[in-house]
C-alpha cells in the first residue's frame, strides 16, 4: 500500500492487515490509523435491530408465514386493536424505544385485489401500531391479505 494514492486502491492490492491514516476534522493533522479489518467492522455493525416477517391475515386470524430477520430477542403477536388498526405486542421484553422505533411503509392488495397502504407507529415499548389505509386516504376495515411483508426497526 505504501506510496499510493487512496483512489488507486483496490480489493486485490489491500491486505486486512493493511493501515489507512486518518486526518484530524480540519484535514491538517494525522488522527489515527485504521486496519482494513477496523474499517469492514465499523460498517457492518448494525444502527438498528430488526424485526421482519411476512405475514398472512385470513379473519382477523393472523398468520406469521415466515419470520425473516428477528434481532430483538423477544416474541410478537398481530392482533386487531380496532377497525384498520393493528398492534405488534412483543412479550418477553420491551424493544420498542420512542423516537427510536420506525416502520418500513408498504403497500399490499387484499384479498379482493384492492390495493391499501399502511403506516406503523410507536405506541409503548411493548407495542407497536399499524394503521391501515385506502388510496383515498379513508380508514381500511382490517382486509384478509397474504404474505405481507411488515419490517419495524429500532433505532441504537
Amino acid at each position: 500500500m505504501a506510496n499510493r494514492q487512496i483512489y488507486g486502491l483496490t480489493a486485490r492490492t489491500l491486505a486486512l492487515t493493511d493501515v489507512i491514516p486518518t486526518q484530524d476534522a480540519a484535514g491538517s493533522a494525522e488522527a489515527g490509523k485504521n486496519t482494513i479489518t477496523d474499517i469492514k467492522t465499523l460498517l457492518r455493525t448494525p444502527i438498528y435491530k430488526v424485526y421482519a416477517a411476512i405475514v398472512t391475515n385470513s379473519a382477523l386470524s393472523f398468520t406469521v408465514v415466515v419470520r425473516q430477520n428477528d434481532f430483538t430477542g423477544v416474541t410478537f403477536a398481530f392482533t386487531e386493536l380496532s377497525t384498520g388498526i393493528l398492534a405488534v405486542t412483543a412479550t418477553g421484553g420491551t424493544p420498542f424505544t420512542a423516537a427510536k422505533t420506525a416502520m418500513l411503509g408498504g403497500s399490499m392488495v387484499n384479498a379482493s385485489g384492492v390495493p391499501q397502504h399502511f403506516v406503523g407507529a410507536y405506541s409503548s415499548t411493548t407495542e407497536f401500531q399499524i394503521g391501515i389505509w385506502k388510496y383515498d386516504g379513508t380508514q381500511a376495515s382490517t382486509p384478509n391479505f397474504n404474505t405481507t411483508l411488515f419490517e419495524i426497526r429500532v433505532y441504537d
